[in-house]
């Protein structure tokens, strides 16, 4: 039975370039190695191949993508989907399951995420911040910042260490 993965990018975990060599390297993954990462929703077949399938583009996508990994019978497929980690799983990831299993039987489905460690990923997501966008928060430092990533992130609130 074939494999289905879905790569769940997460922000800072080297997605972009995981993405960029799964695209690049496309036909010698396929040839060579039988995992195919296909062009279906990827923005204008882009270099960096994020997949934008569960934007709500209902079923019709999803069968495209079907269509064209049936070309590749006895490879495994993989894409990468941003809208996995960045959205309520409730909301916007789990309606699509279905359509998924539906697009997909036969295959094994396998949800792939990488974690880091969560200082190191809230350091780089403050310094990605402040290069690229406007502070997300009213945060007045990096303290400020990790105390609200916390927040966000944890359903318990913890004791605070304070100063």
């Amino acid at each position: 039975m074939p494999t289905l993965y879905i790569h769940a990018g997460l922000p800072k975990t080297g997605t972009t370039a995981l993405r960029a060599f799964l695209y690049q390297h496309r036909e010698l993954l396929s040839d060579r190695f039988s995992l195919y990462y296909p062009a279906t929703g990827t923005l204008n077949n882009d270099k960096q191949g994020s997949h934008t399938l569960l934007i709500p583009v209902q079923e019709k996508i999803w069968n495209h993508l079907r269509k064209e990994v049936s070309t590749f019978p006895k490879c495994d497929v993989i894409i990468s989907l941003d809208r996995i980690s960045r959205n309520s799983f409730k909301d916007i990831v789990s309606p699509y399951f279905d359509i998924i299993r539906q697009a997909f039987q036969g295959y094994d489905i396998k949800i792939i995420v990488y974690l880091r460690r969560f200082d190191d990923y809230a350091k780089k997501y403050y310094a990605h911040m402040s290069k690229n966008a406007p502070s997300p928060t009213p945060v007045s430092s990096y303290k400020d910042f990790f105390e609200y990533i916390i927040d966000q992130c944890c359903p318990v609130k913890l004791p605070r260490i304070t100063d």
